[in-house]
């Protein structure tokens, strides 16, 4: 998530990346009667902004990729490209001339799911006859092979030109005859050499904008989805006798640069050359903007969530009704309009207290989850709840286990759930005791980290322990020596134990806990694994142990408030991938409202 753009990351596209990652990794720990072995050791080497094969299990793993590099789609021995893509040199010893025009796009159009994609071109170098065309085509890329013209002077493009500051827009139907030339939608400063040009398409907004060395400029064409004409007095009217297009492909928007010789440029496309990668080894960070595209996004955020706060989100009431309806039912229920009114508050009230006072329970704060409920008795006159979750021994006896995992106590997890749910231990398949061990083993590196640490006064890395005992020689504590000691050996108990287990996800697990054996020293730790040591981990072992637990004793494994959370998620994403609400790409229902 880190190398994708910044102001991508509580979009719709960020959020599908990170679901993309925890869908990979669930889809590892899935048995055989789950996912067949080879699909799963598949997802691994598969990135996150790829189409994932989809199956019943992993459809939401489908994340297109953005924009990363230009690409030479016609062979062209003027032009060259880096080998990051980022780059492009365009030279020749022919005068200048308009068949000289290259224009190149990028290997992937932007996602809709983005909401806004913003991305910069650097002029390095021009000389005086030379021009560059700035902006985006819209279209399938088998139509992009045979581009001629510069970016607004191409049927389906938008550019912003630097020899005039021209900002131009052609866009006539694909394929229909159209003798109109190219719309001058603004006129904006003129640029070149060591000036920096930023492109962005607006989708909640529709409409494309630039800036100039990190300066918003008002170079605006509005209403892309509609006639491709600014507001104002420039607004071209449709006619017979100018046919205009149907609508652009939302998810077919090309970032496009046109230029003639002789210029040298380099685009950021914010993403570090990243390819969505699960290897943090093969990722890079993400390349700064001159321009604030982040607090760019947070404005037009901030507008989204403002209406959603405004919202009048009560229920349907009797006012909503027609007379006669109205009617109709209070006589059916022989109440008066004032008595129906209160009646649907209190239902409402006793709603949302059992919605809160059953979390409670199932985190098993169960005191309290009874002063919640003893509270809404006499605040609100309503029946004490006589739920089984608020039953003492059950409760308990999942909070203390609960305990134990997030403090690391793991042995005396394991005979807790022994002692009371032995069927959580011997279910077929499951990776609760693996994962349980895994923790165990991490606790044993973690106390040697710690004293490795604090007994170190030179700072000097400590040397790599293997598993299969080989070691070499540093001055540790006697203590220090035994707990790195005890880790080893269990260790070994671990690899022994699992080596034939063909699960991906359990090799894949040992091997990375079994990483950790290379760091004695914690200053040295490697931070692709610090993440195995953090507190935050055994939290979520916790939680799975619970609902576990939950469900052996035949209770949802959820409780209906999370429940309801993931239904207004899902139901936020259903509604971007409509379409019909592009500001919805903005909203992270678990950022902004949990």
């Amino acid at each position: 998530m880190e190398a994708i753009p910044s102001y991508l990351r509580s979009t719709a596209y960020g959020q599908r990346v990170k679901r993309a990652l925890q869908l990979s990794s669930s889809l590892l720990e899935a048995s055989s009667s789950d996912i067949n072995t080879a699909a799963a050791a598949a997802v691994v080497s598969k990135t996150a902004a790829q189409t994932l094969p989809t199956t019943a299990g992993n459809k939401d793993l489908s994340v297109p990729e953005l924009p990363q590099r230009w690409v030479c789609r016609s062979t062209d021995s003027l032009v060259t490209v880096s080998s990051d893509g980022t780059t492009i040199d365009y030279k020749t010893d022919s005068s200048p001339g308009t068949k000289e025009i290259r224009t190149l796009l990028t290997d992937h159009p932007v996602p809709a799911s983005c909401g806004v994609y913003y991305y910069e071109v650097e002029l390095i170098s021009a000389l005086h006859d030379g021009m560059v065309g700035i902006g985006f085509y819209n279209g399938e890329p088998s139509s992009t092979a045979g581009l001629t013209k510069m970016p607004g002077m191409e049927a389906g493009s938008w550019g912003y030109h630097s020899d005039d500051g021209k900002v131009l827009l052609f866009y006539p139907p694909p394929g229909i005859r159209n003798n109109d030339l190219p719309s001058t939608m603004a006129l904006g400063p003129v640029f070149g050499k060591g000036d920096t040009i930023g492109c962005g398409i607006d989708l909640i907004e529709e409409r494309i904008f630039y800036t100039k060395n990190g300066i918003y400029l008002d170079l605006v064409v509005d209403d892309i989805f509609l006639d491709g004409s600014k507001k104002g007095s420039d607004t071209v009217i449709p006619s017979p006798s100018n046919p205009r297009r149907g609508k652009p492909n939302i998810n077919g928007f090309f970032p496009c640069v046109g230029f003639k010789p002789i210029v040298h440029l380099q685009a950021n496309f914010g993403n570090g050359g990243w390819q969505g990668s699960f290897s943090k080894q093969q990722r890079k960070e993400p390349r700064q903007f001159l321009f604030d595209i982040d607090q760019y996004v947070e404005m037009k955020r901030a507008k989204v969530l403002d209406s959603i706060r405004s919202s009048d989100l009560r229920l349907p009431t009797l006012a909503t009704l027609s007379p006669s309806a109205s009617t109709a039912l209070l006589v059916a229920k022989g109440l008066q309009p004032e008595e129906q009114s209160k009646q649907e508050e209190d239902e409402k009230r006793r709603l949302i207290r059992r919605l809160i006072s059953s979390y409670f329970a199932y985190l098993g704060y169960v005191d309290t989850a009874k002063e919640f409920d003893r509270e809404g008795t006499q605040l609100f006159n309503q029946p004490a709840e006589e739920e089984s979750f608020l039953e003492n021994a059950e409760v308990v006896n999942r909070q203390r286990i609960g305990k134990l995992i997030t403090n690391g106590l793991i042995d005396e997890a394991l005979s807790s759930l022994q002692e009371f749910y032995p069927e959580v231990l011997e279910e077929p398949d499951s990776l609760v005791v693996f994962k349980l061990e895994c923790c165990k083993f991490i606790e044993l590196i973690r106390s040697t980290i710690t004293m490795s640490h604090t007994a170190s006064t030179n700072n000097t890395p400590g040397a790599g322990v293997g598993i299969d005992g080989d070691t070499e020689m540093r001055d540790v504590t006697p203590e220090e020596d035994d707990k790195l000691d005890q880790a080893i050996v269990y260790g070994q108990q671990l690899r022994n134990k699992y080596k034939n287990d063909k699960r991906p996800f359990v090799q894949t697990r040992l091997s990375l806990v079994f990483s950790l054996l290379a760091y004695q020293d914690a200053a040295a730790q490697d931070s692709s694994l610090s993440f195995l040591l953090d507190v935050a981990e055994r939290v979520k072992l916790s939680e799975e142990v619970n609902a576990k637990i939950l469900v052996s004793i035949g209770k949802p494994s959820i409780p209906p408030l999370q429940k309801l959370v993931k239904q207004v998620m899902a139901m936020v994403w259903e509604l971007q991938d409509q379409g019909t609400r592009p500001d919805s790409n903005l909203v992270d229902v678990e950022r902004h409202f949990l």
